[in-house]
């Protein structure tokens, strides 16, 4: 069947000698309070470094984890989102007209100072490790937080990626 319902979903690892950067956001509280996060991994599917970071109103998750990723001096980086509307626009580009025109100036220029930057959609089911983070950097009072070790609360969602469980969609 076509159904989405009956899709099921699992994460992915990078392919060699590159990194997957899986970012997401959380809004609470009528949109008042925001935070955004992401995870790198290598191809074996094994945390590098985490990060949360709580915005106040606003929302740069991809910007931030490129960020963290060339400061550890990554050059291939595959960037998944669960927000295709962030992956459209940040690859199709949008008018200076638009609200978010120079965050995405600021994400494609950051991109050039690496060798490969790819973009891709994947379903928030495969996304849960940066959903996890997300919804705790709502709770955080720091502006960046860099978890080098990942923290106990995402220990089951990375544990489910690196087996390749599958999740329905919906899940």
């Amino acid at each position: 069947s076509n159904d989405s319902k009956d899709m099921m979903i699992a994460w992915c690892s990078p392919n060699d000698n590159w990194i997957k950067l899986n970012c997401d956001g959380a809004v609470t509280d009528y949109g008042l309070k925001a935070s955004c996060e992401g995870v790198l991994r290598n191809s074996d599917g094994e945390f590098i470094v985490g990060f949360s970071r709580n915005l106040g109103t606003c929302s740069i998750t991809t910007y931030q984890g490129l960020q963290v990723a060339i400061g550890k001096g990554f050059q291939k980086i595959l960037i998944e989102s669960d927000s295709l509307a962030a992956i459209n626009i940040i690859a199709g580009g949008c008018s200076i007209s638009h609200p978010c025109f120079g965050l995405v100036n600021d994400i494609k220029n950051k991109a050039t100072q690496v060798t490969e930057v790819r973009f891709m959609h994947m379903f928030r089911e495969a996304n849960q490790v940066a959903d996890a983070l997300a919804k705790f950097g709502l709770s955080q009072l720091c502006l960046l937080r860099i978890y080098d070790v990942p923290p106990d609360f995402i220990s089951f969602p990375l544990l489910a990626d690196r087996i390749g469980t599958l999740f329905p969609r919906g899940f």
